[in-house]
């Protein structure tokens, strides 16, 4: 969802988005038809949502790759508001606050709900199959709850107001993006401030993860609907990756010289990098988090991990940017995670209706099999990003150029 300008500046940060997106799709992939059609549940199960190997689909940390977008979206959000911030002369005024937040909705809303009305006139036309109690559901939530999603507001109503229920994203992230200008308006005028302000709120926000987590029992594998809309999608509970982002880009924009100043502490910081990663993923696999012996431990890392994995994308994140990313650097720089980075977001809304669609329509029951996912999987991907230029081109492009009229 960065600009242009952007995109060539950091060109890595491409192949973290495109990347991230990948495994969420896989993940959905695999999600998806195991509620609506799959006719050996318990294997899927034992599987999918127990086993290591599985990481890249539905086991362990659910959906990082979220985590991954909201850290990319604090670092651009507030890098392009200290660029303004420097154009005005080291001011933040309410004026220029609100026309970013206002330019920041614009940027949103029109494939928001573009992708809304055609979901929803979809349903309403097409002739479904034995498996269409899902769509059903967002047919008619979409009655009852479409103003939340206008609002930007549908990560807090409930299950039965959510409508197309993957933009809660886009409502977590707008509402993350409204604290940008108070940020960055408090590292101009006060930094000691700030970053005691910082502080306080990422701390406020782990406690609070961990406190609803161990209150009720919140599963790190694959948590329940019901339970899971307790945090999953709640603001005050994911905000510590965009956090993360936010503070990375005022360390870059006051930066005098480089982090890692020669390769010895390259290499410290790609062990500390690659520690983190493993200590987050593993962990999720030997924490007790049954409901009967629930553990302390279990909630700790409900309310850290994600903001840790903003931490490792971040440290990642500079040792390529400053020439300590090797191979890695040359993986995440493809130029064909720059052509995709610009469809991105229409990416991540389009997948789920390819998928629901592709469920919906089926007469029969589907057989899990890992084949069976990957085939999936490779014809999901093709499908979105046919879709998601078209939608970028035909409604996300003329509508960011009306705005500049």
């Amino acid at each position: 969802m960065a600009g242009t300008s952007q995109n060539q500046e950091y060109p890595t940060l491409n192949g973290i988005r495109i990347l991230s997106l990948l495994w969420i799709i896989s993940g959905h992939t695999s999600q998806l038809p195991s509620v609506l059609n799959i006719d050996n549940s318990l294997e899927w199960k034992s599987n999918v949502l127990e086993k290591p190997q599985y990481i890249y689909v539905l086991s362990g940390p659910v959906f990082l790759g979220v985590d991954a977008f909201f850290f990319l979206s604090g670092f651009l959000g507030a890098k392009s508001f200290l660029t303004l911030t420097e154009k005005s002369g080291q001011k933040v005024t309410l004026v220029m606050a609100l026309r970013y937040i206002y330019r920041r909705f614009m940027r949103i809303q029109p494939l928001h709900l573009t992708s809304l009305c055609i979901f929803i006139g979809l349903i309403s036309l097409v002739k479904w199959g034995a498996f269409w109690e899902i769509p059903k559901f967002h047919l008619d939530s979409c009655r009852l709850g479409w103003w939340a999603n206008a609002l930007l507001i549908n990560n807090f109503v409930s299950l039965q107001y959510s409508v197309i229920g993957w933009t809660w994203y886009l409502s977590a992230d707008f509402q993350f993006h409204l604290t940008i200008p108070l940020v960055i308006f408090l590292y101009v005028r006060a930094k000691r401030v700030m970053i005691a302000v910082v502080t306080l709120t990422c701390a406020a926000s782990v406690i609070t993860t961990t406190l609803i987590s161990y209150f009720f029992k919140l599963t790190i594998h694959h948590p329940k609907a019901p339970p899971a809309i307790i945090i999953y999608s709640k603001p005050y509970c994911r905000y510590g990756p965009f956090l993360v982002g936010m503070i990375l880009a005022i360390l870059f924009v006051g930066k005098q010289s480089l982090y890692f100043k020669n390769r010895t502490q390259a290499a410290l910081g790609w062990i500390s990098a690659l520690a983190l990663m493993l200590t987050v993923i593993s962990l999720a696999f030997v924490l007790d988090d049954t409901q009967s012996s629930y553990s302390v431990m279990a909630a700790l890392y409900q309310g850290l991990h994600r903001t840790l994995w903003a931490v490792v994308l971040g440290l990642i994140f500079i040792l390529c940017h400053e020439g300590y990313g090797g191979v890695v650097t040359t993986l995440l720089s493809f130029n064909v995670w720059g052509f995709l980075s610009k469809i991105s977001y229409a990416g991540y809304l389009i997948h789920p209706i390819i998928i629901y669609f592709y469920c919906g329509l089926q007469e029969e029951l589907f057989h899990y099999q890992d084949l069976n996912m990957l085939y999936l999987f490779i014809g999901h991907c093709a499908l979105t990003f046919i879709i998601a230029l078209l939608s970028t081109v035909l409604v996300e492009i003329p509508s960011q150029r009306l705005m500049q009229i």
